[in-house]
């Protein structure tokens, strides 16, 4: 997936050099059971580090950035075109490209310059808007990604190609066919160190309103006219337009994980982590009901729920089909036919399952879902 050649250079507080960069990172593949060490150790040339301080001026950690890009181009012949990915927190996106942009990091001659920034993009509405004012004063709308990493996902887009390459779904891909959707994102582990991101942002901001919503989008949105960035986004606002406002009382429930136990292991309350109040009220999972007030899914509820705590790690998105009008079958399920199912995995194990009823080998007409 990546260019040749290419470099990866990191930039931290820490006061690493290449060599610890590296040693830091192999962990994180060595114990892949494809893991070459002929290819970490090609690989591992291309990782750097420069130590600074992104609050230092930009005449200092930022001039010495500069100096690291220009000799890293030289030594490995790589054209002049430089992507900076802020994985910071969120408020220092503002000052970081600020700075970038004073120490003559966001211009090239003969390449280009590109930024990337995640989730949360600013606190509220206001503040979102403030911060899209504040980096187009520095960069054009088309060196800046605002992007949401589930949508880099296999299952996700291939999601998309098995509606709009498939005939056989589209058509009842529709509130006449489907009865709800559910859309889950469960993780197993808690905060970890992320307290002081975390305890400022809680769930909603930290997963609902971004990858949730993105999810849905993917799933109710109608065909685009073009496989691009434009189109998809076009048709993923009128997703976002069409979503009634959440009724608070009745349609939304949120909390916070206590102590209790996972895969035999104590673990403890969210209010009992590391740097985090004893008296936050911070909701560490929600469950929402939502709906779309368009014509493919007007009355079709959308379950969206997300935490961290619990069971077991888990990403799915699931459509429920109606029930057939009339079966002619006997049945010996309490009279209850399963209904059909569409499951788009996206972790652990990914994959689509459609499950639907057939017969049980045997002399009777015995119905199994499959």
């Amino acid at each position: 997936l990546l260019p040749e050649p290419c470099a990866i250079l990191g930039v931290g507080r820490r006061t690493w050099n290449d060599d610890a960069l590296r040693q830091e990172m192999r962990p994180f593949v060595q114990d892949r059971k494809d893991f070459s060490p002929e290819a970490w150790d090609q690989f591992a040339t291309r990782l750097h580090f420069v130590s600074g301080d992104f609050s230092a001026p930009a005449s200092e950690a930022y001039a010495t950035l500069r100096t690291q890009i220009a000799q890293v181009q030289r030594a490995d012949h790589i054209p002049d075109n430089v992507l900076f990915h802020l994985s910071v927190p969120p408020h220092l996106y503002g000052e970081i490209v600020h700075k970038l942009g004073m120490a003559s990091l966001l211009q090239s001659q003969g390449g280009w310059r590109r930024i990337i920034i995640e989730k949360p993009f600013g606190y509220d509405a206001a503040s979102a808007r403030a911060l899209d004012r504040q980096l187009l004063q520095i960069v054009s709308e088309e060196q800046l990604y605002r992007v949401d990493h589930y949508l880099g996902k296999e299952t996700v887009q291939n999601m998309l190609v098995f509606r709009f390459a498939n005939p056989g779904f589209e058509p009842i891909w529709n509130h006449q066919y489907i009865d709800h959707v559910q859309i889950t994102v469960a993780e197993a582990e808690g905060i970890g160190t992320r307290a002081g991101y975390y305890d400022a942002t809680g769930v909603m901001r930290d997963m609902v309103q971004n990858h949730l919503l993105q999810l849905l989008c993917m799933t109710a949105m109608e065909p685009p006219v073009s496989y691009d960035g434009l189109a998809l986004r076009n048709e993923t606002v009128k997703v976002l337009q069409a979503i009634r406002p959440l009724d608070v009382q009745d349609d939304c429930v949120v909390g916070q994980y206590g102590r209790g136990t996972i895969e035999g292991h104590d673990v403890r309350a969210y209010r009992e982590e590391e740097h985090v109040a004893a008296e936050t009220t911070t909701p560490t999972f929600a469950a929402l009901k939502l709906t779309v007030d368009n014509w493919r899914w007007a009355r079709v509820p959308f379950y969206v729920r997300t935490g961290k705590r619990l069971p077991q790690k888990r990403t799915d998105i699931t459509l429920q089909f109606k029930p057939t009008p009339h079966v002619m079958f006997p049945l010996d399920q309490g009279g209850q036919v399963p209904c059909n199912s569409l499951t788009f995995r996206l972790q652990p194990n990914e994959g689509i399952q459609y499950t639907f009823l057939a017969k049980q080998p045997g002399p009777d007409i015995c119905l199994r879902p499959v």
